[in-house]
């Protein structure tokens, strides 16, 4: 995995007509008994949170295009390379992904 993008940082996915703003990481879902791990978390932008629905997860390989990178700071540096590895170690355990 690449370096994580900063929560904030605006996206475009590939084949997306509209952008999303990253609001979190490493959103895990059941779906059919598996467990699906994805990388990002997100919301329409500029619209942002419209209640349930609105919030998507996509992985780093769906970003087609960063448009902004968000706000950085030491904290959020150590913060992303923690999650970095955890990403990492959760892949290794983590079979049938899925896409969005």
């Amino acid at each position: 995995m690449k370096e994580l993008l900063p929560v904030g940082s605006i996206v475009k996915l590939t084949g997306a007509t509209k952008k999303a703003a990253i609001m979190g990481y490493f959103q895990k879902i059941s779906s059919d008994g598996s467990r699906d791990v994805y990388d990002y978390m997100a919301v329409p932008y500029p619209e942002g949170f419209l209640g349930k629905g609105s919030v998507f997860l996509f992985n780093e390989e769906d970003i087609g295009e960063v448009c902004f990178r968000g706000y950085e700071s030491n904290e959020s540096r150590g913060y992303s390379e923690l999650i970095g590895m955890i990403f990492e170690e959760a892949r290794k355990g983590t079979a049938g992904r899925t896409g969005l």
